[in-house]
């Protein structure tokens, strides 16, 4: 982070826990909760959000939620770090909690790792996710709420279908540039280029990149399509998105506010599960009708063809487990 950016997130970070204090004055005869995130509206993240302040308002007249949305309180990293110290109640939004905070467990944000949402879940809630949720609660004071199914990151190539990991060698591939990622990967013989977010777009129009991935909803909503033409359904990562909130806020309520709080949150996450669910088949739908080419690939094979780096991951990134532990799961 720069010095000017960095010192900007401070003074707002401050202006929030002054007013945190303000808001948690005996005098104010409501309970604020501030909800931040980066995400825009109209995203999943967002939905969960906005249905979480619709079914909490209309439960209980005394509390009122406030949505922070579109990075208002800045970068994913920031708005983790504001829930640890109050400078919001709670966010909504992907892995980072995990990364900050649980890096042996990275391996829920990691390609070909887990198979699908079933099998995302079971993980989560086994011994093993329970400890990754702990060391969340311990080092980084947010305790989940809930987790929402944000789809499976695809596969797209602008000038050919890969249907096999050896259609892979050689091709430049803009992936977002984790160390995990680029080893599992590179696996394939790919060769992923650093390109921020924001210049994707560019990127794959000039030639930069040839391919990417990332979940539909992203890719449609960033016109992706216009300059890619062929749509790999690799399945290979679930998406998740996490509802979190700081702990000592949550056990600061009167205990029949905490369990509501905690109802209506997995209520708002079964929301953007049922969201994604009903629509994921739309995009592909939508993306097709862009001009896009749906292709099937071998995804045992992609599968097969990176399992030598998962594995070594696990033998030391991820080493508080196993591959094979985790796929019995």
């Amino acid at each position: 982070m720069g010095r000017y950016k960095k010192g900007k997130f401070c003074i707002l970070l401050f202006s929030l826990i002054i007013l945190t204090f303000l808001v948690a004055n005996p005098a104010s005869a409501k309970t604020i909760i501030r909800i931040g995130t980066t995400y825009e509206p109209g995203s999943i993240e967002v939905r969960v959000a906005e249905k979480f302040k619709e079914l909490t308002q209309k439960a209980d007249k005394d509390i009122e939620v406030q949505l922070f949305v579109g990075g208002a309180v800045g970068s994913e990293e920031e708005v983790t770090e504001a829930v640890k110290v109050r400078g919001v109640e709670a966010q909504v939004g992907g892995g980072i909690p995990i990364k900050m905070y649980a890096l042996p467990y990275q391996f829920f944000d990691g390609p070909y790792v887990l198979k699908d949402w079933e099998h995302y879940k079971r993980v989560h809630n086994s011994p093993i996710g329970k400890k990754m949720q702990v060391l969340v609660e311990e080092k980084g004071n947010a305790t989940h709420l809930g987790i929402y199914y944000r789809g499976m990151r695809q596969l797209m190539h602008a000038k050919k279908p890969v249907y096999k990991p050896e259609d892979m060698k050689g091709v430049k591939f803009r992936i977002p540039m984790i160390p995990t990622w680029v080893t599992i990967w590179k696996e394939t013989g790919a060769l992923p280029i650093p390109v921020p977010f924001s210049e994707v777009f560019m990127a794959l129009q000039t030639g930069v990149a040839d391919a990417c991935e990332m979940d539909l909803p992203s890719f449609f909503g960033h016109r992706l399509y216009e300059v890619q033409k062929y749509l790999m359904m690799t399945n290979h990562m679930v998406q998740v998105g996490r509802f979190t909130m700081n702990v000592k806020f949550l056990s600061g309520l009167p205990q029949a506010k905490a369990d509501l709080v905690r109802k209506m949150a997995a209520e708002a996450c079964q929301h953007g599960v049922d969201y994604m669910m009903q629509n994921e088949q739309k995009f592909v739908k939508d993306l097709v009708a862009k001009g896009m080419v749906q292709v099937e690939p071998d995804v045992a094979a992609f599968r097969t063809k990176v399992k030598p780096a998962i594995e070594g991951l696990f033998k030391t990134t991820w080493n508080v487990t196993t591959w094979e532990e985790i796929l019995k799961y």
